[in-house]
């Protein structure tokens, strides 16, 4: 899915930025925060842009190792990468856990 691609690469460029990256680690809980309420940072609203397209996915079933395609293509191997997926796979177990298919790249 390119905006999965294109959504991750958005999110990798602003990470880049070591204030990104500081304003990114601020943020206590990345499942509080809401895109109808975003919050001021704009590192942090991808963050949870790229949470939502993953979950809309899971919903889908979608395979998990597709829904973060982008974000293990795009994202640096490091603390950001880790709490994405991390946040990810707390969100969409209660739709994986009932499609062991989509749950496969666990």
């Amino acid at each position: 899915m390119v905006i999965r691609f294109a959504l991750a690469g958005v999110l990798a460029d602003h990470l880049g930025d070591e204030d990104a990256r500081l304003q990114a680690e601020i943020v206590n809980d990345l499942g509080e925060i809401a895109l109808a309420d975003p919050p001021h940072a704009i590192v942090v609203t991808l963050m949870r842009a790229v949470l939502d397209l993953a979950l809309a996915e899971a919903r889908l079933d979608v395979p998990v190792v597709q829904r973060l395609r982008g974000v293990y293509g795009k994202l640096a191997q490091d603390e950001h990468r880790g709490r994405l997926v991390a946040v990810h796979l707390a969100e969409a177990w209660p739709f994986d856990s009932g499609h062991p298919e989509a749950a496969a790249g666990w």
